[in-house]
């Protein structure tokens, strides 16, 4: 059996509590309170470990998340606030990052013209008379016949 940390098991309560009393999924901000989160990212990070480990299943939104208890069925209150949101996590525990966009072909034009290279100078000095070519060694262009 696979052992859950006990921050885990008080976020699942409070999801499984909302969903029974027909309320809301609870916020990030509630569950990093309840188990003394220091940022709302750890309640999320929550929230996607139970996704992964199959416990529950998430419709998120803009704003709002409807959160499925996938043991009993039941599900948290709320409208959705807009089309669902196309990141989370995938039916096969990976993550889904804009399927929509990766999934259509996309043609990329360059918005800027191919950028120019400057022709090289040789700035080292001539090993006869020490003056670098560009400023005006008379040896260089014998040497570089």
């Amino acid at each position: 059996m696979l052992a859950v940390p006990e921050r885990v098991r008080v976020a699942l309560r409070m999801i499984v509590a909302a969903a029974d009393a027909g309320e809301p999924c609870p916020s990030n901000y509630r569950i990093a309170r309840a188990i003394d989160a220091q940022s709302r990212s750890s309640a999320a990070d929550i929230v996607n470990f139970l996704e992964v480990a199959g416990m529950i299943r998430v419709e998120r939104f803009r704003s709002s998340r409807i959160v499925e208890i996938v043991a009993s069925g039941k599900r948290t209150a709320g409208k959705p606030t807009s089309k669902p949101q196309l990141y989370g996590i995938g039916s096969r525990g990976e993550p889904r990052v804009l399927k929509a966009i990766l999934s259509s072909p996309v043609e990329i034009k360059p918005s800027l013209p191919p950028k120019t290279v400057a022709p090289s100078i040789d700035r080292s000095p001539c090993p006869r008379c020490g003056i670098r070519a560009d400023l005006g060694c008379a040896h260089s262009e014998r040497l570089a016949a």
